[in-house]
């Protein structure tokens, strides 16, 4: 652009000097061309300086609109404050696989500058690539796997679970680049530490906290791992079938009475017994993304080395599991309680949400269900089921997330397998689904509960997400499926019909 200016301003020059006619008017051609040239120009860089400045702009605004996000998922995680005290984390004194070459992440040496983290997206990345690369340093990459959570009400890609054969065995919470490590994200990861202990059955149970720049590992009160020092004192690690003991004991959504009062309300009894679960976090001292052991080797390698080889020879105590934890929820967040001879577990996670099996303070059970982002789904599913059972169900806000409650059905077993008119009341049950125009699309038995009608039972089908509208009967189709899955079990378990 200068050297255009400097050429039209000699040529103005030239022109005022010149004094044959033909050549200033050709000098005259030159500079308008020249002239044209450089508004062109002009209008150009104008184009690509808005393009720069809207640019800018909306990636200031996407930025916002992140913050804001994520300012509202915390401020509505519904996670209260946890009280925490830094202490020693014992690392172990080779916690390294003797087949793998080197103690050092490639993908940590790489981003050890910290340039290329800029954003909570950015840590994500990094640190799921960076645990897998721990875990084949330890020699547990065929032995452990890392996961998104669909936590407690909606699905977060912030935190992840490190699991051993579907077994959740340790938690890690990811944070926005150089964030503090607040109570409340302390309350978030003891939510789940917690959740992993009395639900799952972990018995030392350990998490991690990063923001990448700093990372520090946490543990419960009373976790025995924490000073073992040598690989050869892990106890060797046994994984039982875990079934849960509260699924088959807690009767249809019914009032419960105390065993020898039987007009005596069970709620008098035990909501006097509610004791608060005390917060509190053992958390090692910070960790940061260029600390280095004496050996000259990254600090923060070495450490995740230890707690995830730790995690992996935590035992799964079941006892943990009878314990009567569970969840008081409110409209805008939760809180451990425990409560004496009620039962609270988790139902398990799917592609449409979570669900959980509550007791409320009338001692009634029931189904919570969240749909995490697949809300759409939680008003049809609530019509369907009145329109096929004639069942109202209530759409709620628990903590923070719009949910259904539904009622509690008893799994059938092989008991009633076995008894007379099975094939007739599974039958019936899916004449009714089919008379009232859908088909359940993945009904197994995992979806057929019992309840008592007029002293007989009936069967009913739950889990209606996967449902379709039909025009033709659809009754023989479910009933083919149930059976069919019977007879696999048959075959497994060697039950007859």
């Amino acid at each position: 652009m200068q050297d255009l200016e400097e050429k039209i301003n000699k040529i103005t020059k030239e022109i005022q000097n010149e004094t044959d006619e033909q050549n200033k008017k050709k000098l005259e051609e030159d500079k308008d061309f020249l002239i044209t040239i450089k508004d062109s120009f002009k209008a150009k860089d104008e184009e690509i300086k808005a393009k720069d400045n809207k640019y800018e702009a909306s990636i200031k605004t996407k930025d916002e609109e992140i913050k804001a996000k994520d300012d509202i998922i915390s401020k509505n995680s519904g996670h209260l404050k946890c009280a925490f005290k830094e202490s020693e984390f014992k690392e172990l004194d080779n916690p390294f696989c003797d087949k793998v070459e080197g103690k050092n992440s490639a993908l940590l040496s790489f981003c050890q500058t910290g340039k290329r983290i800029i954003s909570e997206g950015d840590v994500t990345t990094f640190f799921n690539n960076l645990i897998n690369d721990v875990l084949l340093l330890c020699g547990l990459g065929e032995q452990l796997r890392i996961q998104s959570e669909f936590s407690i009400t909606s699905f977060r890609v912030d935190i992840l679970i490190i699991t051993h054969r579907g077994i959740p065995k340790g938690v890690i919470q990811l944070k926005r680049p150089c964030e503090e490590f607040s109570e409340e994200s302390y309350g978030q990861l003891f939510d789940y530490m917690f959740l992993l202990q009395h639900v799952h059955g972990v018995s030392n149970i350990f998490g991690i906290i990063s923001c990448y720049f700093k990372t520090r590992i946490a543990w419960l009160d009373g976790n025995k791992l924490v000073e073992t020092e040598k690989v050869e004192e892990l106890s060797p690690i046994s994984i039982p079938k875990l079934n849960s003991p509260f699924v088959q004991q807690i009767q249809v959504p019914i009032k419960l009475f105390l065993g020898d009062h039987p007009k005596k309300d069970r709620v008098s009894h035990q909501l006097d017994q509610i004791k608060e679960i005390k917060r509190f976090l053992f958390v090692s001292p910070e960790i940061t993304h260029i600390d280095r052991t004496s050996n000259d080797e990254s600090k923060l390698v070495e450490s995740l080395c230890s707690v995830v080889k730790k995690m992996y020879y935590s035992n799964i105590n079941q006892s943990l599991q009878l314990k009567n934890t569970f969840m008081e929820f409110t409209r805008n967040s939760f809180k451990w309680v425990e409560l004496n001879k009620i039962s609270f577990t988790d139902l398990g996670s799917g592609v449409e949400g979570k669900a959980w099996l509550a007791i409320n303070t009338q001692a009634k059970a029931f189904v919570i269900k969240f749909f995490g982002a697949n809300k759409q789904n939680l008003e049809e599913e609530s019509k369907r089921w009145y329109d096929i059972w004639r069942i109202k169900t209530l759409v709620l806000e628990f903590n923070n997330e719009r949910c259904l409650l539904m009622p509690f059905f008893k799994p059938i077993t092989s008991v009633d397998y076995n008894k007379d008119g099975f094939k007739d009341r599974l039958m019936d049950a899916c004449n009714q689904f089919s008379n009232s125009g859908y088909l359940h699309s993945d009904l197994s038995l995992r979806h057929v509960g019992k309840y008592k009608y007029n002293d007989e039972d009936k069967f009913i089908f739950f889990d209606l997400g996967l449902v379709e509208i039909i025009k033709q009967d659809a009754a023989n189709k479910m009933f083919k499926n149930v059976t069919d899955n019977i007879e696999i079990k048959k075959k497994k378990k060697k039950f007859k019909f």
